[in-house]
């Protein structure tokens, strides 16, 4: 056979084999995302909290359709009709989601790529009537959701979130400022990486009445899931301002600013370790600051794989009806069945930071609990009452001296106008409640229950081995006193 003649057989045959290639693999990928797609919403499901469930899927050679349906269930669903009396409770809390798949290879989410993607996902929601028709004024014909779900070749999942922005006079008169909601989530090729961002900038709703403002809200997740089947890594959550102001009624006002929240978990040896900071920069109500600062909580030392199967009995336990007292019941055996291996390795809770900044000052302090189990102790049957003879805790707090004096003035007043004694003389009430309440801080002060230290009030306590010690002072005698007033 003639070379050339071979060499064009063998050229014409490839070419036809990757032409084929290339027209056959999006059937193929269709196949295998029809397959998957049924198995794959019941993963993402919640049961008692929310379901996606398959009700069509039209599969083609480039493009597929697919419906599901997503239901909120149990507490959720309650919540929902508890916040919209108007929602029917024997009417399900629907929606349907309409997808538009696009399988292999495709381009990216909307922008050129040299590494084409397996498919992608483009998910519109179609709400019920009454919710749709409301979204209507908003929204007009734009849909007011829209995720692009990009799966890659090496098995890595990404969804982008966007919502756009929309102006509107709602029925009633009110204006709505809605500046739009965008994200992306990062779903690692094995399920067991989260990553993602979601940002909202500003919604503003505002009528005669008043106006309700949230700004610059973000949520931003780095988490994997751990062997044990609970998810370590980092949560954080921001917010520049939330509030409500009535115009000419400031007493009716709420203000929320600057708030910024982060949580961090992760595996240390054998243990669980975790840390919730929370920093405020203003809170008023009633046009009063009302307090700000933050505080800082740590968990060390928690025992993983007890913690784990904890976490996963509670929730198994959440998803069952509440029955009377058998809920709680369940929810005790639960922790002491688990209390001996999750305090096997000494752990400690407590708060490394605590500062709240109040129109009189900034209360400061930390506390810190430690468990030390005696090996002995650590039975099959090891229970929480015996659990506080091997507790260890100590705690310091320090207070304006103005902010103790205006708690203790406060209560004593209370307790005088209970009498009736002084009637509306309230020059009297006032004159009689500031003498009693420099009686008693003189008597804390001369009982050591307080330290003066600079226009502060200071207690340190102690509780270890089963005694307690107030700055420095013996004090078990309290525990003979809190007895008697149980009684």
């Amino acid at each position: 056979m003639n070379y050339y003649r071979l060499q064009h057989i063998l050229t014409t045959t490839v070419v036809l084999l990757l032409i084929g290639i290339v027209f056959s693999w999006p059937l193929v990928i269709g196949v295998i995302i029809k397959s998957a797609f049924g198995p794959t919403l019941e993963a993402l499901s919640e049961p008692n909290r929310w379901s996606l469930q398959e009700v069509e899927f039209n599969r083609g050679w480039f493009n597929s359709e697919a419906r599901t349906v997503f239901t909120l269930e149990g507490e959720f669903a309650k919540q929902t009709r508890d916040a919209q009396l108007s929602l029917d409770s024997k009417i399900p809390l629907q929606a349907t989601l309409i997808h538009q798949i696009h399988h292999g290879p495709v381009l990216g989410m909307g922008r050129p790529s040299f590494l084409p993607a397996l498919a992608l996902i483009e998910t519109t929601i179609e709400f019920p009537p009454e919710t749709h028709n409301w979204l209507q004024q908003i929204f007009l014909e734009v849909t007011p959701i829209h995720l692009r779900t990009l799966f890659q070749w090496d098995g890595t999942v990404i969804t982008r979130v966007e919502s756009p922005a929309a102006q509107s006079t709602l029925k009633g008169g009110a204006k709505l400022n809605w500046q739009g909601i965008g994200g992306t989530l990062e779903i690692g090729k094995e399920r067991n990486t989260i990553l993602g961002d979601l940002t909202m900038p500003l919604l503003e709703l505002a009528n005669d009445a008043g106006r309700l403002t949230l700004e610059q809200f973000a949520i931003h997740l780095d988490t994997r899931q751990h062997l044990s089947g609970i998810w370590l890594g980092d949560i954080g959550v921001s917010l520049k301002s939330f509030g409500f102001t009535v115009p000419e009624k400031s007493d009716h006002n709420f203000i929320i600013a600057g708030l910024h929240a982060t949580s961090i978990s992760q595996e240390r040896g054998k243990t669980f370790n975790a840390q919730i900071t929370i920093d405020l920069d203003d809170l008023s109500i009633g046009g009063q600051p009302f307090s700000s600062g933050g505080f800082t909580a740590e968990v060390q030392g928690i025992d993983l794989i007890s913690f784990a199967k904890l976490y996963k009995d509670l929730r198994a336990l959440d998803q069952q009806p509440i029955i009377n007292s058998a809920h709680e019941d369940k929810l005790k055996q639960l922790f002491v069945s688990q209390l001996p291996r999750l305090i096997r390795y000494s752990p400690e809770v407590g708060i490394s930071r605590l500062a709240l900044k109040t129109p009189q000052g900034v209360i400061e302090g930390k506390l810190r609990l430690i468990v030390v189990p005696e090996l002995d102790n650590i039975l099959p049957d090891f229970t929480p009452a015996q659990l506080i003879q091997n507790v260890d805790a100590t705690i310091d707090i320090s207070t304006p001296s103005i902010l103790i004096a205006d708690l203790l003035r406060t209560q004593v007043m209370r307790e005088i106008i209970s009498t009736g004694e002084f009637g509306n003389n309230r020059e009297e009430i006032e004159k009689l409640a500031q003498a009693i309440t420099e009686q008693r801080i003189a008597v804390l002060l001369a009982q050591n229950f307080l330290i003066s230290e600079k226009e502060r009030y200071r207690i340190n306590a102690k509780f270890i081995k089963g005694k307690l010690e107030i700055n420095g002072y013996q004090r078990n005698e309290l525990f003979n006193f809190l007895g008697e007033n149980s009684k």
